[in-house]
């Protein structure tokens, strides 16, 4: 009986072996990350971004950190999620870190400008000591040399924590 089944089974892929291993479905089906209803991608996180500048510019504050921890808790997952990633195809398969490296800078950028976007909010609520991890955040995540980076320092720097001005690289 298993012979028998073997060679119909056989005979089915050797007559119809498109069929067999073809989707029937479409793949935009599978990539649902990639949708508005996904957390995990930088769309989702633009969104969040884009709603808080709107209810801060209505001045509900307290409806706009919500959004922006949204926003931060996402990136923050993504960030992880390429990290891991990267990680596990290093020195296997170039192209994959390659895109993960790209991808994974684009949410870290996304993360700095939700940090000072939260710092902000925090400031002009009196409450610097919100704002200082967040601040700290951007400017490791980003460096100083980048002027995102450079404006957190600034802000660390009007807040008190640090007392040297950065004035960016120097020229020999």
């Amino acid at each position: 009986m298993n012979i028998f089944t073997s060679f119909l089974v056989s005979i089915g892929l050797i007559l119809f072996p498109a069929s067999v291993f073809s989707e029937n479905e479409p793949s935009s089906k599978y990539r649902v990350l990639l949708t508005e209803k996904s957390i995990l991608n930088t769309n989702t996180i633009n969104t969040y971004l884009e709603q808080a500048k709107v209810l801060i510019e209505a001045g509900n504050l307290d409806d706009a950190v919500e959004k922006l921890n949204k926003a931060r808790s996402a990136s923050n997952l993504l960030i992880n999620y390429y990290k891991d990633l990267h990680g596990a195809f290093k020195g296997i398969d170039a192209l994959i870190p390659r895109e993960l490296t790209k991808k994974n800078r684009n949410v870290i950028k996304l993360l700095a400008k939700v940090n000072i976007q939260l710092a902000t909010i925090h400031r002009s609520k009196g409450e610097p000591e919100l704002a200082v991890p967040l601040l700290v955040e951007a400017v490791k995540i980003l460096s100083p040399v980048n002027p995102t980076g450079a404006k957190a320092y600034q802000q660390l720097l009007e807040l008190g924590l640090v007392d040297t001005p950065y004035g960016g690289a120097t020229k020999n």
